[in-house]
């Protein structure tokens, strides 16, 4: 009998907690709800990044490659100064400004004697551009070393805020 009572006992318990499990329960979700009408707009007026990749075109290049090689547009083998033009050509607000004045201001995320990553945030903090430019392998036989080749812009990811 003892047990019997105990047993009772332990379930009228049990009947007791239910009713304050759901309330936890419905507390959750209630919570849960309210945060994410919140994040749903975030994500609604959030990130958005466009990927741009240029084409790779080796003949043009090759020419390239050749006229730096007889002393025309030496900036070509500076991977930052090439990162800048990328820019400009990207960054509708930056239309018609002297790449020179921008290569102060990108940051390098990233470089190895084949491959950099500049970034540059617009001052509102709303876009930021991240332009990767590189050294072609195939290229070295016509520069004749490493550090007489080219650098070419191949990537350009635009990143917007709201």
């Amino acid at each position: 009998m003892i047990t019997n009572l105990s047993n009772a006992k332990q379930m009228g318990q049990a009947k007791n907690q239910r009713p304050l499990v759901r309330r936890v329960l419905a507390l959750g979700l209630a919570c849960s709800f309210a945060l994410a009408l919140p994040l749903g707009n975030l994500r609604a007026c959030g990130e958005q990044t466009i990927v741009k990749t240029n084409a790779i075109n080796r003949a043009a290049l090759r020419e390239l490659q050749r006229a730096v090689n007889d002393g025309h547009d030496p900036w070509r083998l500076d991977a930052v100064s090439v990162a800048a033009l990328e820019l400009v050509s990207q960054a509708p607000e930056l239309q018609g400004l002297d790449p020179d004045l921008l290569t102060a201001s990108l940051k390098a995320e990233s470089h190895t004697v084949a491959q950099g990553v500049y970034v540059w945030t617009r001052g509102d903090g709303k876009a930021t551009y991240r332009i990767t430019v590189r050294k072609y392998r195939w290229l070295l036989p016509l520069a004749g070393n490493w550090d007489a080749m080219v650098w070419v812009a191949e990537r350009t990811e635009v990143t917007t805020q709201g």
